[in-house]
């Protein structure tokens, strides 16, 4: 047995559970709950059921099966939306597409179950797995999700649940619901309707499914045309591609702000704060020791963001001030350093009414033309090299947003 959910109460139980977000917690928290890996071994016995969580060095031609227990990590309210994102699941969590390459095409049948919230595009998982179920968030009873994988006497006819909702062929193909698109009508075309489902003895195959990618996400604002969809960097938590970081002489090369939101150097210390929710936004602290910056860069490289040029855009980011700043303070956009262009935001921050949620827009023809906007891999850094404290949260690049008559003069950024 293999995968990140297989022996976890928080995977299976989500959010709205011991906490919030259903983050953090352990099994030790449910001590009468059974995890799928519980469940299994009670089923064939313990010494029959081997498991390593990252498959590393896992010689599958040893067992009769391989069964990978993965999917989504817990969320709830907004923290889970997915915006504009891509639907595609192998960009939210890498490491469950690496645990099935590692057991894949080996010999032995894969046995996939997919723990999840909803219908996620899924082709790549599909394609490296023999069978797939969809066990969605089983709570603290893995043991019936374990029971129906093995048949015996006791287990009954199979599995017999049929997907209330389509499933989607693409990565960026939303809305599905079939009360919006009817099955019968041409634009209707999931990968599995509403109502699909096998039965125990039944077999079906969806041959090698189309693993294309969008990237960066679902917006379609590549190229030299203009971008109609907001890019979403920051909301409520990352939003892939983007990772937030922070970085300072202590670690140029920057250090990622974990999951729990909290990152620290010498010079600059992060935690999450309340901008205009609960929990959605990031609190940096420059202490004045020294120069430092907090960024959110696409760690696999640049995208072309040329559409957001041609559509009169602004990045526009939601901020409270705590305490103005002490010394030059600079918001900029990347092409991959050396290739930047910054404005000057000293005057900005310190006019900004301290404690006061603001939102900021500037427009993105302010970075031009130092921005090569075919290559951006950071659309958005604060820098600056003396004391300041300020919480940034829904950081997004906003078509049309540059003529709002609340949006920068790029002329008072210099």
């Amino acid at each position: 047995m293999v995968g990140k959910s297989a022996d976890s109460m928080q995977n299976q139980t989500g959010g709205w559970t011991l906490t919030w977000q259903g983050t953090g917690n352990t099994n030790a928290d449910f001590p009468n709950g059974t995890t799928i890996l519980g469940g299994l071994r009670e089923v064939l016995g313990t010494d029959n059921v081997a498991f390593s969580e990252s498959a590393d060095g896992v010689d599958p031609s040893r067992y009769d099966a391989v069964i990978a227990v993965i999917g989504e990590t817990p969320y709830a309210e907004g923290v889970g939306d997915l915006g504009r994102r891509s639907l595609e699941a192998a960009a939210l969590y890498p490491g469950d597409l690496a645990v099935l390459g590692k057991v894949a095409g080996k010999g032995t049948p894969v046995v996939t179950v997919y723990v999840t919230g909803r219908p996620l595009h899924v082709n790549k998982e599909l394609n490296r797995s023999d069978a797939f179920v969809v066990a969605w968030l089983p709570g603290t009873e893995g043991g019936g999700v374990a029971d129906l994988l093995v048949r015996s006497r006791d287990s009954g006819p199979g599995y017999t649940g049929t997907l209330s909702y389509s499933w989607p062929r693409s990565a960026c193909q939303s809305p599905l619901n079939p009360s919006t698109q009817k099955q019968g009508e041409e634009s209707y075309d999931p990968l599995f309707p509403s109502g699909y489902g096998l039965r125990y003895g039944q077999t079906g195959s969806v041959g090698t499914l189309d693993e294309t990618s969008p990237g960066s996400g679902c917006s379609g604002t590549g190229g030299g045309g203009t971008a109609t969809e907001d890019l979403e960097v920051y909301n409520r938590q990352d939003v892939a591609p983007y990772k937030s970081y922070i970085g300072s002489a202590e670690n140029w090369g920057g250090t990622e702000i974990g999951v729990d939101g909290e990152a620290t150097h010498s010079e600059i210390a992060v935690v999450p704060s309340d901008v205009a929710v609960q929990g959605d936004g990031l609190k940096a602290t420059w202490n004045g020791a020294g120069a430092a910056q907090l960024y959110m860069q696409d760690p696999a490289g640049g995208s072309d963001l040329r559409g957001y040029l041609n559509a009169d855009a602004a990045l526009v980011f939601d901020t409270i001030v705590h305490q103005p700043p002490a010394a030059r303070t600079v918001i900029s956009a990347h092409c991959v350093y050396p290739c930047f262009a910054e404005v000057v935001a000293t005057s900005l921050f310190q006019n900004l009414p301290a404690g006061t949620k603001a939102t900021v827009k500037i427009p993105v023809s302010c970075f031009s033309p130092n921005l090569d906007f075919e290559n951006v891999n950071t659309p958005f850094l604060v820098y600056t090299d003396g004391a300041f404290s300020a919480s940034f949260a829904n950081v997004r690049w906003v078509p049309g947003a540059a003529g709002d008559a609340d949006a920068r003069s790029c002329a008072d950024l210099t």
